[in-house]
């Protein structure tokens, strides 16, 4: 597994582009989620809430960035609204 990841997010609906940024690979996704979320200009509310998805499957909040990319260098989220 790499020491770091570099995560790269996406939200069609987004302000400013995809979000992109290196972590550490035993950082939680959660983290990149949160961040994302900042960096498109939205929030969490009672009844929306937004996850991580890969290739249309979501992810585990609790999963790390190394877990996600296994062998990878980087890995690449889809942020959806739920």
């Amino acid at each position: 597994m790499p020491t770091n990841v570099s995560v790269l997010v996406t939200y069609p609906y987004g302000y400013g582009g995809p979000f992109e940024r290196d972590y550490p690979a035993d950082t939680p996704i959660a983290t990149a989620r949160d961040a994302a979320i900042k960096h498109f200009r939205l929030e969490h509310e009672a009844t929306i809430g937004y996850h991580l998805t890969v290739n249309d499957v979501p992810v585990a909040e609790l999963a790390t960035n190394g877990e996600v990319a296994r062998d990878a260098q980087n890995v690449a989220f889809k942020l959806v609204r739920s």
